[in-house]
């Protein structure tokens, strides 16, 4: 809320508000306030606290900031011993952008990142613009970009910055973390923007932090080793096509389940041509409707088929759908049907019993890990 604040004030939600005991605190409605992504909300202003135990914890909270805040900044100024870097070498080969419109909070993840003692050095970005211009000029290992990067409706927020890094030339390779202090509200889109992970305000403890960095950077390491290898694997004078039918009726999924079989085609070197469907219906159609005139047999080298499907008319199974298609006369024997869903361990067997060829957890694993299992497949694996 700090943005929609006024200097010197404390400005809180109705959710804060409601947390607060109304006899420890004394706090004044604001009235409605419009806020970015949310619309019209009922805030109010923190004037103070009435409850003395709560004012003697506050005063020691504010005294282990002012304390830390400090260390920061003889860290961040050359004054202190530099911690030792994560993988040998200078602090500069582990580079992280912070990008946040709020002044506190920037403060705030620099100091959770220094805390692990990774070696890192950490550069801070108060708008999307700038920081574009930092990618530009320096190289980054990382970059952690808050949702709402201001108030204002029409500046890009976390989102928008995530996917036009990931689509630069800089970005190529970068490490990209979205945060937000509702993290469940916008973990999809972060996704569907190109984020690596996520990450929940305020951040986890230090040992935490470490797991999680690094965690990401062995995911990145093993992605670009076996996108090195796949490649160099692959003539690039082929030209290899796959036609792909994605069946998922929620409208977010079915672009996450695009994107990341996009992301599988490149590292394949192969171009899928994605055709997607919201219903087993639409799915059957798509399946006949493409069939090769001579053979009768869909043209379809592979279909990707969420397990929850919605026909228009009730509710229809994938397996059901796998099932219909594999016994259908428009079904080739060679296309290959790839089941997916959410709760794996209850559905897979079910729809691999059904006909599915393999079937894959809900989020979809890295676009990495999929390649390598595709190329079990003599479809994506001989040219």
């Amino acid at each position: 809320m700090e943005s929609l604040s006024e200097p010197m004030k404390i400005h809180l939600s109705q959710s804060t508000f409601r947390l607060l005991p109304a006899e420890s605190y004394d706090v004044v409605s604001r009235g409605e306030v419009e806020v970015k992504g949310k619309g019209l909300m009922h805030t109010y202003w923190l004037l103070g606290c009435t409850h003395q135990e709560i004012q003697k914890e506050l005063r020691a909270i504010v005294r282990t900031l002012k304390k830390n805040l400090s260390m920061t900044s003889e860290s961040n100024s050359g004054s202190a011993t530099p911690p030792t870097p994560m993988s040998g070498g200078s602090s500069s080969e582990f580079r992280i952008l912070i990008v946040d419109d709020s002044s506190a909070q920037r403060k705030l993840v620099s100091h959770a990142l220094n805390a692990t003692e990774l070696g890192m050095e950490v550069r801070v970005a108060d708008s999307a613009e700038m920081a574009m211009q930092m990618l530009r000029t320096s190289s980054y290992s990382m970059a952690f970009v808050d949702m709402n990067l201001s108030s204002d409706a029409s500046v890009m927020d976390g989102c928008g910055l995530i996917e036009l890094m990931r689509a630069s030339p800089e970005g190529q390779g970068l490490i990209l973390v979205g945060m937000s202090t509702s993290i469940a509200e916008y973990e999809d889109a972060f996704t569907l923007a190109g984020a690596n992970a996520t990450l929940q305000k305020p951040f986890p403890s230090a040992p935490e932090l470490v797991q999680i960095i690094k965690a990401l950077r062995a995911q990145q390491d093993a992605a670009t080793s076996l996108a090195a290898a796949l490649h160099g694997a692959i003539s690039s004078s082929v030209d290899v096509s796959r036609q792909i039918l994605i069946v998922e009726d929620s409208a977010m999924q079915m672009k996450l389940l695009t994107r990341r079989m996009q992301e599988v085609g490149a590292l394949l070197s192969m171009r899928f041509d994605i055709m997607t469907v919201s219903s087993a219906e639409k799915a059957i159609d798509a399946f006949r409707f493409n069939a090769d005139p001579l053979t009768g047999k869909s043209r379809f080298h592979a279909a990707l088929i969420d397990q929850q499907l919605s026909d228009g008319e009730g509710d229809m199974l994938g397996s059901d759908l796998i099932h219909t298609l594999r016994t259908s006369a428009f079904c080739s024997t060679r296309t290959l049907l790839f089941g997916c869903s959410t709760s794996f361990h209850s559905n897979a067997s079910i729809m691999l019993a059904a006909g599915g060829d393999h079937v894959f957890v809900k989020p979809l694993p890295t676009a990495a890990t999929m390649a390598s299992s595709l190329k079990r497949f003599a479809l994506f694996s001989t040219y």
